[in-house]
């Protein structure tokens, strides 16, 4: 069975963007804009950034969704807005989408001056229902790396939700950047093991001297997992523990 309808599937060949942009805005069935939007996003042409502004505002789920991702594929400067106000769908998937096509935009590099703008919606969906929409949003936190966006993971390291605290150290891990240091030291005592152990392991990805000393009190914890990768960060640092055994 064809990805696309036939007019679509040609049109997609022939690189046809303002057929397919058109198909996109004028055309009733649903699966025909979907599909449109979806070549869209393949051909990546900018020109289609302001069309698939329209389906993110569309009656079916499935439509935006679908235009999140290809805004997302595209991106550009100009797709940073309209994904950030796609954060805020009804539909759970859209948010994702959403978050991930941010991601996408900050891997590319592409519309850095505008990604700023996107932190803040991004820091209110880690407290997003879903938790798959959590770990996409910072996972794209992570990817933005920039002061605003260290500061906000440091704040979300206090969420009440400990999957959001574990994307938080892991993004935090990506970013590198020593300003994590300390709350990530202040992490090592959360009270889920999983997030003592992703602050183990991201502050030996960061490599901060100044968390050695919390890093030797975490080789004394209570899980097997937070000890060996609170060693293993320990090694990393390049430090010598000199306190005994491994704790492991």
């Amino acid at each position: 069975m064809p990805l696309y309808k036939p007019s679509v599937v040609k049109m997609h060949e022939r690189s046809d963007v303002l057929g397919l942009i058109k198909a996109l805005l004028q055309e009733r069935d649903a699966e025909v804009r979907a599909d449109a939007a979806r070549a869209l996003g393949d051909i990546g042409d900018p020109r289609a950034v302001d069309a698939l502004r329209a389906p993110l505002k569309d009656g079916d789920d499935y439509i935006r969704s679908v235009a999140a991702e290809a805004l997302g594929k595209i991106g550009g400067a100009r797709a940073v807005a309209p994904l950030c106000a796609a954060l805020k769908d009804a539909d759970s998937p859209v948010r994702e989408r959403a978050a991930l096509g941010l991601g996408k935009i900050a891997d590319a590099r592409a519309g850095s001056g505008e990604l700023g703008r996107a932190v803040e919606p991004l820091y209110a969906a880690l407290d997003d229902r879903r938790d798959y929409v959590r770990y996409a949003a910072a996972e794209t936190l992570g990817k933005i790396g920039n002061a605003r966006a260290v500061n906000t993971l440091c704040d979300a390291l206090q969420s009440r939700r400990p999957d959001v605290r574990v994307a938080a150290a892991e993004a935090l891990a990506k970013i590198g950047d020593a300003r994590g240091a300390e709350p990530l030291c202040a992490a090592l005592k959360d009270v889920s093991h999983f997030v003592r152990k992703a602050a183990a392991e991201a502050l030996g990805k960061i490599g901060d001297p100044k968390a050695t000393g919390a890093l030797r009190a975490a080789r004394k914890d209570e899980n097997e997992d937070v000890r060996k990768e609170a060693a293993a960060a320990i090694k990393r640092l390049g430090t010598q523990d000199r306190s005994g055994k491994e704790g492991v």
